[in-house]
């Protein structure tokens, strides 16, 4: 099933304006590298990071935006997995007398933040896919009820540190 949907289509572009102005960024860029280093997330991140526009034009189908969402909902996951619990161990990091150690500052002192700021929004994107589905799945059953990857999205995006960490 093909989704073009308004609603779907402004929180990608949430997502998207979001990660790429905060998150992908010189400075948090580098701590992210372990993470991104699994190339089938990275890729699919990217691609839904800088595709955004073909999504206006033609849409996705509702699986490819579920794998989608569970890429976001994975990154989330190891960032706060892996990523946040040893920035407070890399002092180094904000250190140096360059003109952008207050950029550098502001842009670490932040990334928790917005982590959950990225975290919403794919919670927000899930339940509307969800919804979308279930509205255009007629007589056949969602799409995400076959998915295995569903539950597991579910689990990455909750903010309490879980048995997965």
């Amino acid at each position: 099933m093909l989704v073009k949907d308004p609603n779907i289509q402004e929180t990608i572009f949430k997502i998207a304006d979001h990660y790429n102005t905060n998150i992908e960024t010189r400075f948090i860029s580098p701590l992210l590298a372990g993470v991104m280093s699994d190339t089938v997330l990275s890729h699919k991140i990217n691609e839904l990071m800088s595709h955004t526009e073909v999504f206006e034009e033609q849409g996705f189908y509702i699986d490819d935006l579920y794998y989608y969402i569970y890429a976001l909902a994975q990154f989330i996951y190891l960032v706060r997995a892996e990523v946040l619990p040893g920035m407070n161990f890399r002092p180094s990091i904000a250190d140096g007398d360059d003109s952008n150690k207050v950029f550098r500052v502001m842009a670490l002192s932040n990334f928790k933040a917005n982590i959950q700021i990225l975290a919403d929004y794919t919670k927000e994107l899930f339940q509307q896919a969800m919804e979308y589905d279930k509205a255009h799945s007629g007589k056949k059953k969602p799409t995400y009820e076959s998915l295995p990857v569903i539950s597991d999205i579910e689990l990455f995006l909750t903010e309490e540190k879980n048995e997965l960490y």
